[in-house]
């Protein structure tokens, strides 16, 4: 079994950039996460905001891990 999403930014967001998440559960019950993601400041002030914007960035970026982690706790639960 197997879930994922992927996203990317649209013209006149803070960063430019894409992530994508993907989730599988192999017949041992052994769950793989991977996240491949980049990213650049899509502007002056987000480029000027630098660790602050990165903060920020990777805050997003745990919510997501634990969303999925959620999710996926409740899909093994149902079968």
């Amino acid at each position: 079994m197997s879930f994922g999403f992927a996203y990317g930014t649209l013209p006149g967001h803070p960063e430019r950039g894409e992530e994508s998440f993907h989730v599988r559960l192999d017949d041992q019950g052994v769950v793989s996460f991977h996240v491949v993601a980049f990213s650049r400041p899509g502007d002056l002030a987000t480029k000027l905001a630098g660790p602050i914007a990165t903060s920020v960035q990777s805050m997003a970026t745990r919510r997501y891990i634990e969303g999925i982690k959620r999710y996926v706790g409740s899909a093994v639960n149902t079968r």
